[in-house]
């Protein structure tokens, strides 16, 4: 079993790291020296908090006193990470106190993963949306979105020209009924 776990250890693709209850790195894998940009005998010994983004330095501390305070279930959370070459990344990290004989907490397991590409994908698309949202509420025409689903048809409309055009009455007009307006596809 434990020629396994260190198979594991060494080939994990999530970086992996034995945190002392002081926030010091006791062992990391292969692949948080990787994500880190340092090697393990630079890592050893360091406190986490040295390569944290400054600006979320206060994301991770409080987590950890909780764990040395004796809470033992996973924690996870987000944040953003600064190699030694200034680049940054994002790393999502779950962790664990371990318990030592006394049930109390000896020391954390950490598994870190590079989220920076995930996070630059959702960036992207939340400013086309934005792009988007900003393109529709700017225009004086109605536009409608039509499309087909599971439960069939249907539409969606905000603007009261967009409303006029599907047929929902607006205050002061009289519906009128597009039907004829879509052409199949």
């Amino acid at each position: 079993a434990e020629s396994r776990m260190r198979v594991a250890w060494e080939t994990s693709p999530l970086g992996m790291a034995i945190v002392r209850l002081d926030g010091t790195w006791q062992a990391v894998n292969p692949a948080a020296c990787a994500m880190f940009g340092a090697p393990e005998e630079d890592l050893v010994g360091t406190a986490f908090v040295a390569y944290t983004h400054p600006e979320d330095r206060d994301i991770g501390p409080p987590q950890m006193a909780r764990v040395a305070a004796g809470h033992l279930e996973a924690e996870r959370l987000e944040k953003r990470y600064v190699r030694p070459d200034g680049t940054e990344w994002w790393g999502s990290v779950t962790f664990a106190g371990v318990p030592g004989p006394d049930g109390r907490p000896a020391y954390v397991i950490t598994e870190i993963e590079d989220i920076t590409e995930a996070r630059a994908a959702m960036a992207g698309l939340a400013e086309s949306e934005a792009r988007y949202r900003t393109t529709l509420d700017t225009r004086e025409e109605g536009v409608v979105s039509y499309r087909v689903g599971p439960q069939g048809p249907g539409g969606a409309a905000a603007k009261p020209a967009e409303r006029v055009l599907i047929g929902v009455e607006v205050e002061g007009t009289a519906p009128v009924f597009a039907r004829g307006a879509f052409r199949e596809i």
